[in-house]
Parts: structure tokens; sequence; C-alpha cells
């Protein structure tokens, strides 16, 4: 009696178990039913956790030294002239005559040390063909005097073609995205999908852009030129080991200073003499004013001291 009680049992448990189980396999199925359909696409693809082409290592893994070479040069330079009219006409012949422009161009004017004489100072910045760089630098240092002169290599190689192979996966995935919003059915979908492929255009114009800048900066090297119109060329002399010499060419330097200043000071007070003879006139005329009377009354005082001498010697 006892084996069928727990027979029984067991035999309750067991269906048990059974109802519980198919309720919740049945609960799953319906969860999945009620979920939106999503894109059909090629099995390639997912939805959510897209499968990309894999991304083109050559750009990445080879050697950057096979690669042609990006290379962004500037150049910074000082110059003098004599001829400014003529200086800056011949310098844009020359641009022009290498196939390049003229990017910014502004003159000012400022006074030759204490002189009424204005010399002009243009600043300019040139884009010249990167490959008639040199040529273009030969040249213009034969028109002026150039004082200083820097140049800077900067090699972009290895971000321009990063850049490039993030652009092409980026292609690729903006391609997936397309195609996914092309078969979605749900407005909320449209609204994920339209999501994602925006953001991914905006990074590819943004490297687009920056592909362009790149582009421009190697194919057209940077000048910037501060050209001066002065009356005599500055020396430029490498300064000398010796101490001798150096305390020698202090002591030339400090004279030749000396004498210009002397020179600048005399043109200046001709130039001002007759304004500050003017400004001085009022304190002339007071001064021989009071010279006057005391003169007068030294005339007064040398009288008076005679009169009284003549009349002690009379007495």
């Amino acid at each position: 009696m006892m084996n069928k009680k727990l027979t029984l049992m067991l035999a309750v448990v067991l269906m048990l178990c059974f109802v519980f189980t198919s309720c919740a396999a049945k609960n799953d199925y319906s969860s999945d039913a009620m979920a939106p359909s999503m894109p059909e696409v090629d099995s390639d693809y997912g939805y959510g956790n897209v499968e990309l082409p894999e991304k083109n290592e050559s750009a990445d893994n080879g050697n950057v030294q096979e690669l042609a070479q990006k290379i962004i040069r500037t150049v910074t330079m000082d110059a003098q002239t004599k001829e400014f009219d003529k200086a800056v006409t011949a310098i844009r012949t020359a641009l022009k005559a290498a196939g390049g422009f003229e990017e910014t161009f502004r003159t000012t004017n400022r006074s030759y040390g204490s002189t009424e004489y204005y010399a002009r100072n243009a600043y300019m910045v040139l884009r010249i063909p990167a490959e008639k760089l040199d040529a273009f630098l030969n040249e213009v240092g034969g028109m002026v005097h150039v004082t200083s002169q820097n140049a800077n290599v900067q090699n972009v190689t290895g971000e321009y073609y990063d850049i490039e192979a993030r652009l092409n996966v980026l292609e690729s995935e903006r391609a997936v995205y397309e195609k996914m919003l092309a078969n979605a059915k749900t407005t909320s979908e449209m609204l994920s999908i339209q999501d994602r492929l925006y953001n991914v255009i905006s990074e590819i114009e943004a490297f687009k852009t920056r592909l362009r800048v790149l582009d421009s900066q190697v194919s057209y090297s940077t000048v910037t030129m501060n050209l001066s119109e002065v009356v005599e060329y500055s020396k430029i002399n490498e300064p000398s080991p010796y101490f001798s010499d150096r305390v020698y060419d202090a002591f030339v330097t400090s004279w030749e200073k000396f004498a210009e200043n002397a020179q600048d000071f005399a043109v200046w007070f001709i130039r001002a003499f007759p304004t500050l003879l003017i400004l001085a006139m009022p304190g002339i005329i007071v001064w021989i004013v009071i010279g006057s009377i005391k003169a007068k009354r030294r005339r007064k005082q040398k009288k008076l001291e005679q009169a009284t001498a003549t009349e002690a010697k009379s007495e």
C-alpha cells in the first residue's frame, strides 16, 4: 500500500514539472513573437551588432617608407629691400611663373630712426608647388637681402594613410546602414538606423575635409615672408669666437651707433628749432625784462654809491 502511494506522488510531481516547463516555453515563444521584426538583410550582416568587411590593413601594417611620402614644408623668411615696389613685383612674377598663388598680402608703414622717413613693410603668405619650392627660394634670394630664413618639414604619411583606411571602413559601414534602412519595416527601426547612418556620414565628411587640407599642404608649400624697406642693408656677420675680436666689434658698433644717433639728433634739432624758439620766446622775454630791471637797479646803486663818496670827500 505504501509503495502505491509513493508511486502516485512521484507521478504527480513529474506531471507538475512537465506543465511548468511547457508554460515557460510558451511564454518565451510569445515574447519572441511580440518583438519587432528585424529588417531582412543578407545573412552576412546582422542587426545591432553589424559585422563589417575586414579592414584593409595594408596601410597600417605595411612599411610606411614604401608608401608615397606625404611631406609638408613651411618656410619663414625675413628680408630687406631698397626698392620696395620693384621687389614686390618681382616676387609676384616669380610666384606666378612657379604656378603658385598669394594667400595673404598686407603692408604697413613704420618710421625709420627718428627722421620723418617712413619705410614700408610687407607681410606675405605665399603658396608654391612643393616640387618648385627650392627653385623659388633661390630666385627670391637673388631679388632681396635675406636676413633670416627658417624651414620646417613635417611628415604626415602615417596620418594620411590611417585616415584613408578609416574612410574605407566607414564607407563599408555606410553601405550596410543604407541597405538596412531600405529594408526597415517600422518607424522605430528607421529612426534608429538613420541616427547611426548620420553619425557615420559626419565622420566620413570630417575625415574627407582633413584629407583635403593635408593634400593642399603637401602639394603647395607655404612661405611666410616679412619684407622691409630700408636705406642700408643690415650686416650679417658670423660672431668671432675670439674675445679680442668681440671687444673690437662692440667698440666699433657702439661708435657707429653713437654717430648715427648724433646725426639723427642734429636733424631733429634743426627741424624742431623754429618750434622750440617759439615755445622759448616767452621765457626769453621774461629773462630780458628781469635782466633789464636788474641792470637799472645796479646803475642806480652805483650812482648812489658815487654820490655818497663825493659828499664824503667834500666834508
